[in-house]
């Protein structure tokens, strides 16, 4: 849906700007998802057809491991004294 599209629809909110807060969003969220979905797929395919036992293959089934295995509170805790302290 182009810009000129999404005015026309949302003239009265866009001008109080809470429509294209909104718009502005779901857009973000959108464009993450894309990319997140596009390299899980890449990495899934990587894993399963190129299973060797490599340095990569290994690093991603660690991350993979590390991402579905581990509460994300205690990697959030984790990152935070690393970076901060």
């Amino acid at each position: 849906m182009s810009r000129f599209k999404l005015k026309i629809l949302f003239n009265q909110l866009i001008e109080n700007s809470f429509a294209n807060a909104i718009i502005q969003t779901i857009l973000i969220v959108d464009v993450g998802a894309f990319f997140s979905i596009l390299v899980a797929m890449m990495t899934g395919t990587f894993v399963a057809e190129f299973s060797r036992t490599n340095k990569i293959t290994n690093f991603v089934r660690f991350l993979k491991f590390i991402l579905t295995d581990v509460p994300s509170i205690v990697v959030t805790m984790v990152a935070y004294g690393v970076i901060l302290l």
